[in-house]
């Protein structure tokens, strides 16, 4: 995936996941250096956490482009799954 800084219209995926290591500060310890300016790591630390398949998490880190795995969170968090029952 290209590196580059994060849009402004993704911004929020970015401080979503600032806030979410501020309230696990476990899971943020290994990280020696935060990228919250970089797409590619906000993406990259999203499909860490999100519970998808492997074969849809590898499907997205062969993306030529952040912005697509992006949008694919972007969607995640806009229009959950809601089961019918």
């Amino acid at each position: 995936m290209a590196t580059s800084n994060v849009p402004e219209s993704y911004q929020y995926l970015s401080d979503k996941l600032k806030q979410y290591y501020r309230s696990n500060p476990g899971l943020h310890e290994h990280y020696q250096l935060t990228r919250y300016d970089n797409i590619c790591w906000v993406c990259l630390r999203w499909l860490e956490l999100l519970p998808i398949e492997v074969k849809q998490k590898q499907l997205l880190l062969s993306q030529p482009n952040a912005l697509f795995v992006a949008e694919f969170i972007d969607k995640l968090f806009r229009y959950p799954l809601i089961d019918p029952e």
